[in-house]
């Protein structure tokens, strides 16, 4: 079980690698931080989720940018990455 938990719900998460999430903490403890971001792809969608980590005032922001997965063009792909960028990156900025 990786030692964070959702917001308000006291849940483990298990979604992303344990190993990575371990790595990722390690990091932060490294460097001082007491806020991380994991970013990394996902299915269509863009969002972001925050998690505590159990125990101490460590949050690790899972930030997922979305993929279009089922388009007819390259020009569609590209418009909608774009428009996934900026709903990424307000959904980082939002949180800081």
């Amino acid at each position: 079980m990786v030692p964070i938990y959702e917001e308000n719900q006291g849940l483990y998460i298990n979604s992303i690698h344990t190993d990575s999430i371990m790595i990722w903490i390690s990091y932060m403890y490294s460097f001082s931080s007491e806020c991380g971001v994991l970013i990394f792809p996902h299915r269509d969608t863009s969002f972001i989720k925050i998690n505590k980590i159990k125990d101490t005032n460590g949050l690790i922001k899972k930030v997922g940018l979305g993929i279009p997965q089922n388009v007819d063009n390259f020009t569609t792909f590209k418009k909608i990455m774009s428009k996934n960028e900026k709903v990424m990156k307000n959904n980082i900025i939002l949180t800081l």
